[in-house]
């Protein structure tokens, strides 16, 4: 009966084999010689060889026992992975462009060679979503044994940008209306938002165009947020002044041959305080 051994590839070798029992003959004219090209107990080599008993009686016939030691290392063993890396989460502002993502590359060892295969490269942008990385590693055997590093990449938008905010008006506005009015209608361009991500809502307004106002100042406020509640405001003044005209906001002081003229301008800022010095002649 043949004799097969399966070692595992590395096994030190040669290997010990033996069998039992030996084979033996018996013959009508003893005596029976023997001669065996190997012994129960011989080392073997991953191989096949035959083994052959021959048997003589002492008139030379022969007979022969042949039976085959194989010797056969197979490779069951994956290759052994080293720095797998782990999940990689990624923030990036809304709007931005896919993000380079850099890890270390794991690898792997076995007794013989190995090849691999990545589903993805590092240094490689990724898109908004779930990724799955995965690297194969396979040994040399005949079917190959293979090991896999698989890991996650996670790349996922934040939104910290306001809304943009346009037409407001920042100069404010100045109604100057006659002495016991009591008040006027004054009107704008109202401002409006866009947001990258879509949305941009106006959520409050002190005052709208077309709104009554008394005399007097007023901060005038839009409030504008997105879908992650990033807020904008727009805000700016109406001053209401009662009055024939400019001259009756003039102050005058007289002393001797100067005049200083102290008018108030509502122009830009609530308030500008312009000194005019008039020199008389004599």
């Amino acid at each position: 009966m043949d004799i097969t051994r399966i070692i595992e590839r590395g096994t030190a070798t040669p290997l010990v084999i033996t069998w039992d029992p030996e084979p033996f003959a018996n013959d009508l004219n003893p005596p029976v010689t023997l001669v065996a090209s190997h012994d129960s107990g011989d080392l073997f080599d991953i191989s096949t060889t035959t083994v052959v008993y021959t048997f003589r009686d002492r008139f030379e016939n022969a007979a022969n026992c042949t039976f085959v030691v194989d010797i056969i290392a197979v490779d069951r063993v994956p290759p052994e992975v080293f720095g797998c890396p782990e999940d990689i989460n990624r923030e990036i502002e809304l709007g931005s462009a896919d993000p380079i993502i850099f890890w270390v590359e794991p690898f792997a060892t076995d007794l013989g060679e190995v090849t691999t295969v990545r589903s993805h490269e590092p240094i490689t942008p990724f898109p908004v979503g779930i990724t799955q990385v995965i690297y194969t590693f396979s040994d040399d055997a005949s079917p190959p044994n293979t090991s896999p590093c698989r890991f996650l990449v996670t790349v996922t938008t934040v939104d910290t940008i306001p809304p943009d905010i346009s037409n407001c008006p920042e100069e404010g506005f100045r109604e100057l209306i006659e002495l016991g009015t009591q008040g006027v209608v004054i009107t704008w361009t109202e401002p409006s938002a866009t947001d990258i991500s879509g949305t941009a809502r106006l959520i409050a307004s002190t005052r709208r165009s077309g709104d009554f106002f008394q005399p007097g100042t007023e901060v005038v406020t839009y409030t504008y947020s997105d879908a992650s509640n990033n807020m904008a405001t727009c805000t700016f003044i109406i001053v209401v002044i009662e009055g024939t005209n400019k001259m009756d906001l003039t102050t005058m002081f007289v002393s001797h041959t100067s005049i200083i003229l102290a008018v108030f301008f509502c122009c830009k800022s609530l308030a500008d305080l312009e000194t005019i010095e008039l020199s008389s002649k004599p």
